[in-house]
């Protein structure tokens, strides 16, 4: 069986995002048009992190440098009108 180590391997290249429950989601809706959205995330984690929102049924936007008690807007196009929101954040 030597084919397991060696698919254990690829699996340590694969990147893991964690889910940040410490910088929530604090307000979200649109930017100007129904097709361009925004998220502001508040960071309570006491610490800089670097983070990005998972947004629904979209590419999410680029990850972010946010300073402790700091607030961040991300902002993304979707491509129709309904149903994208950024869900929750992540660390980068």
């Amino acid at each position: 069986m030597t084919a397991a180590p060696a698919q254990a391997a690829a699996s340590e290249d694969v990147t893991e995002f964690a889910r940040l429950d410490c910088a929530p989601v604090i307000r979200q809706g649109h930017w100007n048009s129904v097709f361009k959205r925004y998220a502001i995330v508040r960071n309570d984690c006491g610490r800089t992190i670097t983070a990005s929102v998972q947004v629904s049924y979209n590419a999410d936007p680029d990850c972010a440098t946010i300073a402790p008690g700091a607030t961040h807007e991300f902002r993304w196009f979707q491509t129709s009108a309904s149903g994208y929101k950024a869900n929750y954040t992540y660390s980068c």
